[in-house]
């Protein structure tokens, strides 16, 4: 599992119960719930969590949006974005 899985997987954690997960490559996890319905998410260098097919932002996270201000900093905290759940 590469960080932005682990990444991702912490944000999904927050938002799922009772799905499956599947990493995918080195930068997606793939949802899985159980009436089988399937969704993937990926994440930017600021950590925010995607949609891997859209592009679209699902979620902003805590980390500063400034490469020269992240450091190593992982994201703890993610706010859903009111764009893509309506």
């Amino acid at each position: 599992m590469t960080v932005a899985q682990r990444d991702i997987c912490n944000y999904l954690d927050t938002q799922f119960r009772g799905c499956q997960y599947e990493l995918i490559g080195e930068g997606s996890v793939k949802v899985t719930d159980r009436g089988g319905k399937s969704m993937t998410f990926t994440c930017n260098l600021f950590g925010d969590i995607m949609d891997a097919e859209t592009k679209e932002i699902v979620a902003t996270s805590d980390l500063p949006h400034d490469l020269d201000k992240i450091g190593f900093q992982r994201p703890t905290k993610w706010e859903n974005s009111i764009g893509y759940f309506g």
